[in-house]
């Protein structure tokens, strides 16, 4: 294993982890960022639908207050009519016609004002003509006894009015073109009490009421009207609109086209709601109720049962460009915080990888020598008891070897400490090097140039073991022959003691089988010992020390 130590810190692992902790930082902040736009954009939505549900109930007071004066003034020509006799007196009657151009040259919201005897004729007749107001001649007048308002308005008492639906002007049974949107007010006339000699008829010019609705409201929006079966009054283009009067426009309906977007608008007096990204406000107008609270005028039918439903359709784009400055500051302090939290998470990953590198150093000290990196003396103790409990397990024997370095000593005399601190890493990495995977080297027992082999093998082959594995790897180069001379003088004894000690392992090959027959889970544990002769050679460059032949 490799000291951490004297490793630098892993940047590939706190890359990997700021890219961990960057994505989920992203993600919130982008989330973070994309709920407060669509939270702002929602409440734009509701901001603007507020406006214009305020534009529409001005639109609807304003209507309302226009259509209260046509009130009043169907109450004054009835009286008018009463005052001239225009029935029965030739003098009044030219007089009421006087009076009629009159009436039509002080205002501009009624195009028509006709007197009609009890059979349904025109008796007389006078036209705005675009505020030329005039008499029609009596060979041009018609007969409106087929005319609904005619037909409901002659069975009324006196000060009963009856309003015709917003519809459009027809003469001579043909829709008038250019089209003349028309509310037609009837009131009966009498002469005396009980007498009823015809029937008051005013056109109330209703376009420019629909120019009010069709005036721009808010950025890009646009004021709808429908009546109370769904027809456009004022629609999305002139193409629909009048769909009831037109049989080519029949199509043009709300409530066959999208018949549950218009039951929810005829369900509900206002509200909102969304659709193919456009939005929508609407409310309801109920135009003759303040003609209910005149004195002295009944209507003939409940004001609320015609109405109409004001409509503000706006794009999504509306909302949208509200919010664009908010988006840029918004992008702005998101990026931002996004860096800052995109500091603290580099700064948090350098952190937690120096905190492992110091945990994992920690963990290789307490487990390895600090200057070899072999085994600690702890876990080699560790390590022989584990291997005694299997060996007793298992009936096998395992094998320990003690190596003693000579003339380690003059190496440090002569060349310092640290020449033999490299020694020993030197020594350290040949003896890793030369064992198996399962093998454990570790420092001596009593100073750090005598090592420990923990060897898993049978005792029989450690003798071609040891020569085969170990020796070939102890060899010296460049030596004098001086150095070869002492070299051979100081491997003399331990070869003796090597042969000794294979004699002992070999006699105890010999002797097992009959240990375990004598004695049942014997364990044979053999204890080699041998010596490694270090020979100092000082070249140009560095000091290289070399390893004699060892005696096993």
């Amino acid at each position: 294993m490799n000291d951490p130590g004297r490793n630098s810190l892993n940047r590939r692992n706190i890359i990997l982890r700021f890219v961990r902790y960057a994505v989920l930082i992203l993600l919130l902040v982008s989330g973070f960022g994309i709920t407060f736009y669509l939270q702002a954009l929602h409440n734009a939505r509701d901001r603007i639908a507020l406006e214009e549900m305020h534009h529409l109930q001005i639109k609807a007071r304003a209507i309302a207050f226009n259509l209260k004066q046509v009130g009043y003034s169907m109450l004054f020509l009835a009286d008018q009519v009463r005052l001239h006799k225009p029935f029965t007196d030739e003098a009044g009657r030219r007089g009421f016609a006087d009076d009629m151009v009159s009436f039509l040259n002080t205002t501009e919201l009624f195009d028509q004002l006709r007197l009609l005897d009890l059979q349904g004729h025109e008796v007389e007749r006078a036209n705005y003509n675009n505020g030329h107001p005039a008499l029609v001649p009596r060979d041009q007048l018609q007969d409106k006894s087929r005319r609904y308002y005619f037909r409901q308005a002659i069975r009324l008492g006196p000060n009963d009015l009856f309003i015709s639906p917003l519809d459009l002007n027809i003469e001579h049974g043909a829709v008038e073109v250019p089209f003349k949107p028309t509310i037609r007010l009837s009131m009966p006339v009498f002469a005396a009490p009980q007498q009823k000699v015809g029937l008051l008829v005013l056109n109330y010019q209703a376009s420019h009421l629909l120019k009010l609705l069709r005036e721009q409201v808010a950025g890009n929006g646009k004021t709808l009207m429908l009546n109370r079966d769904g027809y456009w009054l004022v629609g999305p283009s002139p193409q629909s609109e009048w769909g009831f009067v037109i049989e080519a426009r029949r199509q043009h309906n709300l409530a066959r086209q999208q018949p549950a977007l218009w039951r929810a608008i005829r369900s509900s007096e206002s509200g909102t709601f969304d659709l193919d990204n456009m939005h929508y406000a609407f409310s309801t107008i109920y135009p003759f109720r303040d003609l209910a609270h005149i004195p002295k005028l009944k209507l003939s039918a409940p004001p609320d049962e015609y109405f109409w439903k004001l409509l503000v359709r706006y794009p999504d784009a509306d909302a949208v460009a509200r919010v664009s400055s908010l988006q840029h500051s918004l992008g702005l302090w998101s990026a931002i915080f996004a860096m800052l939290l995109l500091s603290l998470a580099w700064l948090y990953s350098v952190a937690i990888e120096k905190r492992n590198h110091s945990e994992q150093r920690l963990r290789y000290l307490a487990y390895h020598d600090e200057l070899t990196g072999l085994t600690s003396r702890m876990r080699f103790m560790d390590r022989l008891e584990h291997t005694l409990a299997l060996a007793r397990r298992h009936r096998t024997a395992f094998a320990v070897l003690y190596l003693d370095l000579d003339g380690f000593k003059p190496v440090n005399d002569r060349f310092g400490h640290a020449a033999g601190d490299r020694l020993l890493r030197h020594v350290a990495r040949t003896l890793i090097g030369c064992v198996r995977e399962i093998d454990t080297v570790a420092p001596g027992l009593a100073v750090m140039s005598s090592p420990l082999c923990l060897l898993n093998c049978r005792a029989a082959a450690m003798p071609n073991l040891l020569r085969t594995r170990y020796c070939r790897h102890w060899r010296s180069r460049s030596l004098t022959m001086t150095e070869v001379w002492r070299l051979a003088a100081a491997s003399a004894l331990p070869f003796i003691r090597t042969m000794v000690m294979i004699a002992t392992i070999c006699c105890v090959v010999l002797i097992r089988p009959c240990i375990r027959q004598s004695r049942k889970g014997a364990i044979v544990t053999a204890f080699i010992s041998g010596s490694v002769s270090i020979c100092p050679c000082q070249g140009e460059e560095e000091v290289w020390f070399g390893i004699s032949s060892c005696g096993v």
